[in-house]
């Protein structure tokens, strides 16, 4: 960006003002001079177009000699854009601005002043030209891309906005090929973002995808580009695409693997609606959340792959290369843990945990090892059952050695180097060789076992010499070290370093506790890109349930209704679009429940949906985030048992749709409606007010309704 600015002996188009005053001595006369200088970096000295009813950024700084910058002032022409002045109620004013204004005139050619004033009222001024765009319609159009492939369920995202001076966008249309596939009508209608459906005959190929607008005189602005329809279609695409069936049943029954009657009738002892926030108790609604606020059945969640919240192609692929894996402490059913309706001892419920972070979307499960035989903790005959599960299902599974391995095990200082190359080597010989155990070959290309260290090196401390531990475990698959938080990184004989969670985070300004890893993890990341690199993500914390509730005080992590989960992706996505590497994310934790940080359990979000009738259209509203929302699915079902999809729209469209022409309505019948906001993965989706039966029914019509349209 260029930067141009009013400054003493330079030709540039910016003026410097000066300003005199004489003081009077005895011996002689002194001149002071006062300057001004003004500096714009936007926009550019050279002019910009603005669109029609658009706006325009300006971006300026200023200083003087005489102190103080008093004022602010922005024309185009000589219409006053912005007029910023010092009173004696606001202080000083700021030295730099950077404002969006809004653009009425009318179409033309105008030049931009800026002015900054000083102390002694003088200013100096800067100026660029300034078109207003004038004539066609200024159509945008953001998805597709040129080139951009439909999904395999053969639907592809139009997401497209026009500016018109004096007159409003009244219509849209987009056409494949010769088939006309979107059509809308209106007063004004700015914007679309639709899910456009390929007729089912479309060949595999390349094809042309026209995209028209028109005005209220008619005028038309149209955008043509080439799409592609894959003879082999990735199902990750289209992220969150629904099935096009589904059973009635499953807008409202229970569908995370915590157990279904895990609530206050089951369990009044963990759900007394009391919690603890930084050693202050608080209520808890406790219809809905345990103790620990972790949520409690009956509750439905999106198992869209987690996979999606990383960064995407833009045909909608995953551009993560990484492995994602899913922590558990897998103590459940132990008698050293509350009950919870779960038993990490019985085949049954370890099939279906293991099966829900499949469905999700994980590659591994990392289960939490203390122990070959206690009975207290996670131990062998536990990993053994996950082990198998993960073979039944297509998962992946490596283990962590918790740091009171040498508690549980009776260990002595004297004693942790030797205890622990023991373990190590047994867990090696016991499950490195098995057929679902994760193995890695970031580190010079040969794929060896992984196995992370939970704060194991701290603990020890200078009791372990981890040369010697190298070399004793060398012979037993030679496993992968993985140390704990950054500091892990530099560990000797290191393999890399896993991430966990800053349970403070609550307390320095920061609820979701994303700047643990944005300042303290991923530096030690982008410095370590030669090692193992395990970052993590979570949706909470709190120790409420825990057997040293004193310990929980002050670790507090805010579920803030899926925010904190979404924003804990958002950095890891972040920082591999930013180039960097990271090989594994690790959601701590599936099944922590004492901690609050039981992802298993899902997560509750504040969206609530609710419909009417327009007509012959459905139109919808929602309250709340709406970014927890994915997109909005109409289902329809003509015997109450099987519910088909009629039509779908992402998040930020007109929120209604047309009865009369849904792609999914292709027979006949009386259909009973249902409304659901598909939630993003692993958070809440919901029925229109939590009710799925609506008294709303539409007869399939044979007519489409004439629709009205001015064109050229």
């Amino acid at each position: 960006m260029r930067v141009y600015s009013a400054g003493i002996g330079h030709i540039v188009c910016a003026t410097c003002v000066l300003s005199t005053a004489k003081i009077f001595s005895a011996s002689k006369l002194i001149e002071v001079v006062f300057m001004i200088t003004t500096t714009v970096t936007s926009p550019p000295a050279t002019g910009t177009t603005v669109a029609p009813k658009g706006s325009l950024n300006v971006i300026a700084s200023a200083s003087s000699t005489s102190g103080i910058i008093t004022g602010w002032q922005i024309y185009l022409g000589s219409s006053c854009l912005y007029n910023l002045g010092q009173t004696d109620d606001s202080g000083p004013i700021a030295q730099s601005i950077n404002v969006n204004l809004p653009i009425d005139e009318a179409p033309g050619e105008y030049t931009l002043t800026v002015k900054a004033y000083d102390a002694t009222g003088k200013n100096g001024p800067v100026t660029c030209p300034i078109t207003v765009a004038a004539g066609a319609i200024m159509q945008n159009v953001i998805l597709p891309m040129p080139g951009e492939s439909f999904t395999a369920e053969g639907t592809l995202q139009v997401t497209a906005d026009a500016m018109r001076t004096a007159t409003a966008i009244t219509a849209w249309d987009i056409w494949l090929d010769n088939v006309q596939v979107y059509e809308t009508n209106g007063n004004n209608i700015p914007n679309i973002d639709a899910v456009i459906q390929a007729p089912a005959d479309t060949a595999d190929g390349e094809h042309s995808l026209t995209i028209k607008c028109w005005d209220e005189t008619g005028t038309v602005q149209t955008t043509v580009l080439p799409v592609n329809i894959p003879s082999q279609s990735n199902s990750e695409f289209s992220p969150g695409l629904p099935s096009k069936t589904k059973p009635v049943s499953s807008f409202t029954v229970h569908n995370p693997s915590s157990s279904p009657t895990y609530d206050a009738a089951h369990y009044p002892s963990l759900f007394t609606g009391t919690t603890n926030c930084d050693g202050a108790d608080y209520p808890v609604d406790p219809k809905l959340y345990d103790d620990s606020v972790n949520a409690s059945a009956t509750l439905v969640i999106s198992k869209e792959s987690v996979r999606n919240l990383m960064p995407l192609n833009p045909d909608g692929s995953s551009a993560f290369s990484g492995r994602i894996g899913m922590h558990l402490q897998a103590w459940w059913g132990l008698s050293s843990h509350p009950e919870n309706g779960l038993n990490d001892m019985d085949s049954g419920d370890v099939q279906r945990q293991v099966q829900d972070i499949k469905d999700r979307g994980y590659d591994l499960l990392v289960p939490d090892w203390y122990s070959p035989t206690k009975a207290t903790v996670c131990n062998d005959a536990i990993v053994d059952l996950f082990a198998n599960a993960c073979t039944m299902v297509g998962l992946n599974f490596a283990i962590m050695i918790d740091q009171q391995f040498f508690k549980n095990n009776n260990c002595t200082p004297d004693t942790y180097e030797s205890d622990l190359i023991e373990a190590i080597n047994h867990l090696m010989d016991r499950y490195a060789s098995h057929s679902q155990y994760e193995k890695c070959s970031v580190i010079g290309g040969v794929a060896r076992p992984l196995l992370l260290l939970w704060n194991v090196a701290s603990v020890a401390g200078s009791n372990v010499n981890w040369s010697h531990v190298r070399d004793g475990v060398a012979s037993h698959s030679n496993p992968l070290l993985i140390q704990y938080q950054a500091s892990g990184f530099n560990v000797a004989e290191s393999d890399g370093s896993l991430s966990w969670l800053d349970d403070n985070a609550d307390n320095e300004g920061n609820p979701s506790g994303s700047n643990y890893l944005t300042n303290s993890f991923f530096p030690a990341c982008s410095s370590h890109q030669d090692q193992i690199c395990i970052s993590s993500v979570w949706h909470g914390f709190n120790g409420t349930l825990t057997r040293n509730p004193a310990w929980s005080f002050g670790k507090y992590i805010d579920q803030c209704a899926g925010q904190t989960w979404l924003d804990v992706w958002a950095v890891n996505a972040e920082y591999v679009s930013g180039g960097k590497r990271l090989d594994y994310v690790l959601c701590v934790t599936g099944d922590d429940f004492e901690e609050g940080s039981g992802v298993l359990n899902g997560t509750r979000t504040d969206v609530t949906v609710s419909l009417s009738m327009e007509g012959n259209t459905l139109v919808f509203s929602t309250t709340g985030n709406e970014n927890t929302v994915r997109r909005y699915n109409l289902w329809g079902s003509t015997d109450g048992i099987t519910a088909t999809l009629l039509g779908t729209q992402l998040r930020g469209n007109t929120k209604q749709f047309d009865l009369d022409d849904l792609p999914g309505l292709k027979a006949d019948g009386t259909y009973m409606l249902y409304l659901e906001a598909q939630g993003m993965p692993s958070l809440q989706s919901h029925i229109s007010l939590d009710n799925p039966v609506q008294s709303l029914r539409v007869k399939k019509q044979h007519r489409k309704r004439h629709r009205e349209k001015v064109r050229t």
